[in-house]
């Protein structure tokens, strides 16, 4: 079976398998990447947002980080995972990790 995405198929394979948006289907055909190995990560004022550079499209996903007013420089840690970024409304160093937990105030 396939690891997260499973669509139908003309015969005679049936099924052909997917991954979400942003991940590359490994060689085996089945298991999806865990995440993308080469990203581009960019404030966007309300939001932040990544593209993965592993796929042949271009398609941006906004990180689940609350409370943004203005985000404008941003910065990723590969060894932690962990994302900072400077927000002018607040005037604040905030960081978090990518999925949006233990985010904190580093300079404020």
């Amino acid at each position: 079976g396939c690891s997260h995405l499973c669509l139908l198929a003309p015969p005679p394979t049936r099924h052909a398998c997917a991954c979400p948006i942003g991940i590359k289907l490994m060689a085996n055909g089945k298991t999806c990447a865990p995440g993308p190995t080469n990203s581009l990560i960019f404030a966007h004022r309300e939001d932040i947002r990544q593209i993965s550079l592993d796929v042949p499209y271009t398609v941006d996903v906004v990180l689940p980080l609350p409370e943004l007013k203005s985000a404008r420089a941003v910065d990723a840690d590969r060894r932690t995972g962990e994302i900072y970024w400077t927000d002018t409304e607040l005037d604040v160093i905030q960081k978090a990790t990518r999925d949006g937990h233990n985010m904190r105030v580093v300079v404020g």
